[in-house]
């Protein structure tokens, strides 16, 4: 997959080894108008993210999952990479999130902080995952997003962290510039 608005080894956006769904089998159900896809599951799949001027990433459209039928579907992640480049500072930064495993699952009605701000038909994801970086043995975060809505819950936790120069330099300008 790769995003139009860069060339070259910027322009690539995701590749997998291994991408598999799960879906109804019966006969009858496979025949009906909608296919339906009950969960994905993405193993070695690579993610190059690169920060765009404004601090967007060129991943961010692969968020929210997409939905495969009626329902959001299940998404698993396992054994990942995520390669995240700022070529607009010089050196370029890059931070390379290993291990990255995540689940991501569509919840019923919401038991958030932000329930109350929510629409009715307002699509609520789970969470819940881990990373490692040259800068942290184990990142845990879980929480529930309201992507549509843009609102967020997180927690999580950060084993080991190693401040140093190199870290500074690997953060994004604007986190790099409060430090």
């Amino acid at each position: 997959m790769s995003d139009k608005k860069f060339t070259g080894t910027n322009s690539y956006i995701a590749t997998d080894d291994l991408m598999m769904a799960d879906c109804p089998t019966a006969l009858s159900e496979m025949m009906c108008d909608e296919f339906c896809v009950n969960q994905v599951v993405l193993r070695r799949v690579r993610l190059r993210a690169v920060r765009r001027a404004d601090g967007s990433l060129s991943i961010e459209r692969l968020w929210p999952p997409p939905k495969l039928g009626k329902l959001p579907v299940r998404l698993v992640v396992q054994h990942g990479e995520i390669e995240i480049y700022e070529p607009a500072r010089q050196p370029t930064p890059i931070v390379v999130l290993r291990e990255v495993g995540f689940v991501v699952t569509p919840q019923a009605p919401p038991d958030v902080a932000f329930a109350s701000q929510l629409p009715h038909d307002a699509t609520l994801l789970t969470f819940r995952g881990h990373v490692s970086c040259d800068h942290a043995r184990n990142i845990t975060v879980e929480g529930t997003a309201a992507p549509r809505e843009g609102l967020w819950s997180l927690r999580g936790n950060v084993e080991d962290l190693q401040i140093s120069p190199e870290l500074r330099q690997a953060m994004p300008a604007q986190l790099a510039a409060l430090w």
